[in-house]
């Protein structure tokens, strides 16, 4: 039951229904983006760099070319390493949100097997309310709890929860004989 209070009460209604479509938009320009940056960083090194240092160049003008070249291929790879650090990153929090919606939606079906309903009510709050079974309210013979008759069901327990707080109500027992 803790674990169900704690997964409702830091995780909002936007995580159990949420779109996480553009953020999959999103790592997939950072992956092509990547790939790019892969073959601008390769063509740096392979290309530029490798032909500046061959080159037979003298003077004050051929060391700063040379410095000036050398900083250009640096700065290709470090957009490329940064640009892979940004898709896995992206790629990671969307793993973890859709691994913590999956979370959320069994535990929200595990309280409903326990015969509790989660309902957001917004600002990190929620309301967990006991579904109330017919056979709940009186044994076989049609006596109450209370030990008179009665043909009005007693409201549905509801308890106003905040986050961490362990006051939502427990399933009550079935105290019905089977046919």
């Amino acid at each position: 039951m803790q674990t169900l209070l704690d997964a409702c009460a830091h995780i909002s209604n936007h995580l159990r229904h949420g779109n996480f479509s553009q953020l999959g938009e999103a790592i997939t320009d950072w992956e092509e983006m990547t790939k790019k940056l892969a073959t601008l960083k390769e063509d740096a090194q392979n290309h530029l760099k490798s032909r500046a240092d061959k080159a037979n160049w003298a003077g004050v003008n051929a060391q700063v070319s040379r410095e000036f070249i050398d900083k250009t291929a640096r700065e290709f790879a470090d957009a490329h390493t940064q640009a892979d650090s940004i898709t896995k990153i992206l790629k990671d929090t969307r793993g973890e949100l859709v691994d913590y919606r999956t979370q959320l939606t069994e535990a929200i079906a595990r309280a409903e097997n326990k015969n509790l309903t989660v309902v957001d009510t917004g600002h990190g709050t929620f309301t967990v309310m006991g579904n109330t079974r017919p056979d709940w309210n009186s044994d076989p013979s049609g006596k109450t709890r209370a030990g008179s008759p009665s043909t009005t069901p007693p409201s549905p327990t509801r308890s106003s929860v905040r986050p961490g707080s362990m006051d939502a109500p427990r399933p009550r027992a079935c105290r019905c004989a089977r046919p």
